[in-house]
């Protein structure tokens, strides 16, 4: 199986497949997403969860921790669609990984706290 590099992050590698599924990710498609389209939401969501939930898994290593950084994620990601700058198919997985990667972060730095109260 061929793997890609994706941009920005050397140590994450995409299969062809999920390349292929990032080109659905168009302008009007966020658009739709944008404007409460809940079958649009529902296909982005449904295609960016599990490559998502492998970044928090990365990150916070518990199951049940993951998937609570990938849903406050989700969140962020619709309640933001409209700060979203389209750049090109790609971009809109790039910005989704970046948001997970600072819940996940998040999620880390309050953990600590808390245990060092």
């Amino acid at each position: 199986m061929h793997l890609f590099s994706c941009p920005g992050n050397a140590g994450l590698f995409l299969s062809i497949i999920q390349v292929e599924q990032m080109k659905l990710f168009s302008e009007t498609f966020i658009n739709d997403c944008h404007k409460a389209d809940k079958k649009a939401q529902k296909q982005l969501f449904e295609q960016l969860y599990a490559p998502m939930f492998r970044i928090c898994m990365r990150y916070v290593g518990r199951e049940a921790d993951a998937e609570d950084c990938l849903m406050r994620g989700f969140m962020k990601v619709f309640q933001n669609l409209d700060r979203f700058n389209y750049e090109n198919e790609h971009s809109l997985f790039v910005w989704t990984r970046r948001i997970m990667v600072n819940e996940s972060l998040m999620f880390l730095r309050q953990r600590i706290y808390a245990h060092n109260r």
